[in-house]
């Protein structure tokens, strides 16, 4: 799928006028992506918390190494399932 320069600004005005000049911050600068990791592993790999609390510890590329320690225990899409069963929305 490809967008021409004109529907790319069209969509983006849309966006600046739609929000009324106000910018929500990105769940990373709120932390709420860290939360929702930490609430994951609590009700389904305790076993990990250690672990991901130490990923987290550094925030050096954490979000990429708890995906890695996601993948290599198999609970990568289960991950993604409560992600969005998390969001009333299904916003993330």
């Amino acid at each position: 799928m490809t967008f021409s320069f004109g529907e790319i600004r069209m969509a983006f005005d849309f966006v600046i006028h739609s929000a009324a000049g106000h910018w929500l911050p990105h769940r990373d600068s709120l932390s709420l992506g860290k939360e929702l990791a930490f609430d994951f592993v609590d009700e389904r790999l305790p076993e990990e918390y250690s672990l991901v609390r130490d990923i987290f510890a550094d925030t050096e590329n954490a979000r990429g190494r708890f995906r890695e320690m996601l993948e290599s225990s198999g609970a990568l899409r289960e991950r993604l399932e409560f992600e969005t069963s998390s969001d009333p929305e299904g916003a993330r």
